[in-house]
């Protein structure tokens, strides 16, 4: 039985989107600000950092240009995965596609995304690190008690405590 091109790269495009979801869970980003190439600009990102956490002139500056660093090597990455994309689909519009040279690719795609996640692991630690107790503080609200998530809306209703 041979399966439908269609239905088969939507199953494949629906399970990359859900690993990418996977990886970028609230957990590791920070509220507000998506990861997969479609949030904010590095300058909007930190703007709102900075006001969110009281950030110092050269605190924010120091943090613009790591954001900035993570900008350009996610645009790479994005733009990598998409000719990755376009030869997965080569391969499987093939009447034999070459089940290794997918699983490759497939490989290929985790990595990069592995690599972007460590990117932002290393980009969330050097903010922990240039910042006071108090900032920290903030910033550790932020991580852990995203907004959109009930988490927040659970901790601080006043319904629930009576």
């Amino acid at each position: 039985m041979r399966i439908n091109r269609c239905v088969l790269i939507a199953a494949l495009s629906i399970s990359f989107w859900l690993a990418g979801v996977s990886l970028a869970g609230p957990r590791f980003a920070l509220p507000g600000f998506s990861s997969g190439g479609k949030g904010p600009s590095a300058e909007k990102f930190v703007e709102r950092i900075a006001q969110e956490l009281g950030l110092t002139l050269q605190q924010k500056e120091k943090l613009l240009a790591e954001a900035k660093l993570t900008e350009e090597k996610a645009a790479k990455v994005r733009a990598r995965d998409k000719e990755i994309f376009v030869k997965i689909e080569s391969e499987l519009s093939k009447e034999d596609p070459n089940k290794e040279l997918i699983h490759n690719y497939i490989k290929e795609i985790g990595q990069n995304r592995t690599s972007m996640q460590i990117e932002r692991m290393d980009q969330i630690i050097a903010l922990r690190k240039a910042l006071t107790p108090e900032q920290r503080t903030k910033l550790e609200r932020l991580i852990d008690l995203p907004p959109f998530s009930g988490h927040y809306e659970l901790e601080h209703s006043n319904t629930l405590t009576g």
